[in-house]
């Protein structure tokens, strides 16, 4: 009786429901208002999708990203994807621990606040195989550099970038 007086808008849903041959699936019910021609509502129209597989796959993808967050952590390793194209930066969290900075900070401006946090000396050593790297001059970088935390820690670092091109380089 409610949806039907205060008329939300459609929303998909999600449970667990029995079929037949008494397996419990995930399912996504996607629903919306049906009227006549009038416009009175005369009632509702549903799809029902099986998501179970689909649920597994993520639920999968979630474990497979705890172990390697709980890897790296261990292994005291840090990662960091980027996208120039899509502007899209996604570092591990053990990466931003190591790097000591905020996930907010680094969302902001990405490479000047690693920039701030790797020691002024090596600064410009960093800077410059960043720039060979990302001109096409090389793919592959291994780079030993240190950091300067804001309690004065000094860390030294090995880093890895593998860097790939689309097809206009």
């Amino acid at each position: 009786k409610k949806i039907v007086v205060e008329r939300p808008a459609p929303t998909p849903y999600f449970c667990k429901v029995r079929t037949k041959d008494n397996r419990v699936i995930d399912v996504k019910v996607d629903w919306n208002y049906k009227y006549d021609e009038t416009g009175a509502l005369t009632g509702f129209i549903s799809v029902i999708t099986d998501i179970t597989k689909q649920k597994r796959v993520e639920e999968a993808l979630k474990g497979s990203e705890s172990r390697l967050n709980e890897a790296q952590h261990v292994a005291k390793m840090g990662s960091w994807a980027c996208d120039f194209e899509k502007n899209i930066n996604q570092p591990s969290a053990e990466f931003l621990r190591i790097f000591d900075i905020s996930c907010q900070d680094f969302e902001k401006e990405p490479y000047s606040t690693i920039l701030k946090v790797i020691h002024p000396e090596d600064r410009d050593m960093v800077e410059r195989k960043r720039s060979e790297t990302i001109s096409g001059r090389k793919k592959h970088h291994v780079n030993e550099y240190r950091l300067l935390l804001r309690d004065g820690t000094v860390k030294s670092i090995h880093s890895e970038a593998e860097v790939t091109y689309d097809s206009e380089g």
